[in-house]
């Protein structure tokens, strides 16, 4: 009997820590209004006009332009931004990053 009600609070224990572990590991922020907004997984994403996603990785979109990222970083401030495991800044030009850095401007 001492036995199971040890397994058992050990199992609740782990459970609570792995709940508040992952708290916070995804955000999503947005200030505009639908269709547009911030979608994330694992990751953090803000847009304020246009659409922000992010996978594994951080998506900021400030301006006109959207971003998209996926286990990189993507930040648009009125061009697009796509990052795939890099970076990608799109200041007044798109930007596309695959494995590697990219700036718009």
């Amino acid at each position: 009997m001492r036995t199971t009600i040890a397994k058992l609070t050990a199992a609740a224990a782990l459970t609570g820590f792995a709940v508040f572990a992952g708290a916070g590991v995804a955000s999503a922020h947005t200030h505009c209004a639908p269709p547009h907004g911030a979608y994330t997984v694992g990751g953090d994403a803000e847009s304020m006009t246009q659409n922000a996603g992010a996978v594994g990785g951080d998506a900021t979109a400030d301006g006109d332009g959207w971003a998209a990222a996926v286990g990189g970083d993507a930040e648009s401030m009125c061009g697009d931004a796509f990052a795939v495991g890099g970076d990608a800044a799109g200041g007044g030009m798109d930007a596309g990053a695959v494995g590697g850095d990219a700036m718009g401007g």
